[in-house]
């Protein structure tokens, strides 16, 4: 019920909304701004966002996006199952993790700028030219060190289905503190999907679906992933903040939280498991299956750039409640999780809460990776505002 409701709401709302927006009369400039910038693209109903406007890479990004979201928190699971003698430590992942988004970065950077000269230049002036003022990103960095060391544990404790549905609370968190702190605007239908969406998480957490192991705590779990969800929000909009002041790559900014994200988990590794290190090395406890699991999460970030440039939030939305679904199935079949009523209730509110709220998210801030891309209308708006000898000025600096 509660389902079908918010779903009219939606699509009430939309009916109100008018589609068409009148075109600028001459007087004002419109034709004028038509003539003298001939460069800037008119904006199309196919440009406009929705999925028929979704290109191949677009859809592409999104079976990765999918793949990668339930594959994780799959093999996190099995690499973290409770009765294993020699467990990898979760530090030593989290440094690994970090160290790969390093070179990931650094190599899409130099295919970025074209050549290796480029982009240790941009480097250079980016970042090397001005350490004190990099020190600001340590924040978000150590954050978000912090949570994915949380998250280890998190999947000690919980079923991959019960943490995919419980870690959209990422979405509450973020959506709470935008509000709270980049003073964002959010519509009726959002924040009725933020209610109904910590609903359907309620739900997921009251539901048994299998009896806990000795060695395992699902209230800890919870609390765990609620921990993780703060400390995703608190640098996610930190992070936005700062990225709206200045304008830098994506990939210089990867290489910057990667580069702090290394040395705050180096830190945690001597603090927490030196002793641990000493006796048995650094990758002690390393298979397979972790290898798999610090791949999958080093690459999470660059897929959700690589989907917020060539798709949109419905995308994202899409992704998410895949995800959640396959997570689900999957357990069943390889940890004998017991699908209940309760959690299909939950999850299902879920699924259709985190989609309501990304059609209606007019921008993305819950994503580590914050792609600078202009989109059409933004294109166009600047385009009007330039003057003949400013557009000269730009075809003589970018021919």
């Amino acid at each position: 019920a509660t389902v079908s409701v918010l779903y009219w709401i939606l699509v009430i709302m939309r009916a109100k909304t008018p589609t068409n927006v009148e075109d600028p009369p001459a007087g004002d400039g419109g034709e004028k701004c038509e003539e003298k910038n001939p460069r800037a693209p008119t904006p199309t109903p196919a440009a406009s966002s929705g999925i028929h406007a979704i290109s191949w890479l677009g859809w592409m990004s999104l079976g990765c996006l999918v793949f990668q979201n339930s594959s994780l928190s799959l093999t996190m699971r099995a690499s973290r199952l409770p009765g294993e003698e020699k467990l990898y430590l979760a530090t030593s992942a989290v440094v690994v993790c970090e160290a790969i988004k390093v070179v990931v970065s650094t190599c899409l950077l130099i295919m970025e700028k074209g050549t290796v000269e480029e982009a240790w230049a941009a480097i250079h002036t980016d970042i090397l030219s001005s350490p004190m003022s990099n020190m600001q990103l340590l924040i978000p960095a150590g954050l978000y060190t912090f949570q994915n060391n949380i998250q280890y544990y998190a999947a000690s404790n919980l079923d991959p289905a019960t943490f995919q549905v419980l870690y959209q609370m990422k979405i509450v968190t973020t959506a709470i503190l935008s509000v709270i702190l980049l003073n964002r605007k959010l519509g009726m239908v959002q924040w009725l999907s933020i209610v109904v969406l910590t609903a359907g998480i309620a739900l997921v957490q009251t539901s048994q679906g299998n009896e806990p192991s000795d060695k395992e705590n699902q209230f800890m779990g919870f609390i765990a992933v609620f921990v993780a969800c703060c400390t995703s929000a608190c640098a996610g909009v930190y992070l936005e903040k700062i990225v709206k002041q200045t304008k830098v790559s994506v990939w210089i900014r990867n290489i910057q939280l990667a580069t702090f994200g290394l040395a705050v988990g180096l830190f945690a590794c001597y603090a927490k498991d030196r002793e641990a290190i000493m006796m048995h090395g650094f990758l002690q406890g390393f298979e397979p299956i972790v290898w798999v699991v610090v791949f999958l999460q080093s690459f999470g970030g660059i897929l959700i750039a690589v989907v917020v440039k060539y798709a949109d939030n419905i995308v994202k939305g899409f992704a998410t409640g895949l995800a959640i679904i396959i997570s689900a199935l999957a357990s069943v079949i390889l940890f004998n999780f017991v699908i209940t009523p309760q959690y299909v209730a939950g999850a299902s509110i879920v699924i259709v809460s985190v989609y309501l709220y990304s059609v209606n998210n007019a921008c993305s801030c819950l994503y580590p990776s914050i792609s600078e891309t202009p989109t059409a209308t933004q294109k166009q708006e600047e385009a009007c505002e330039e003057t003949p000898d400013t557009e000269k000025k730009a075809d003589e600096e970018n021919p």
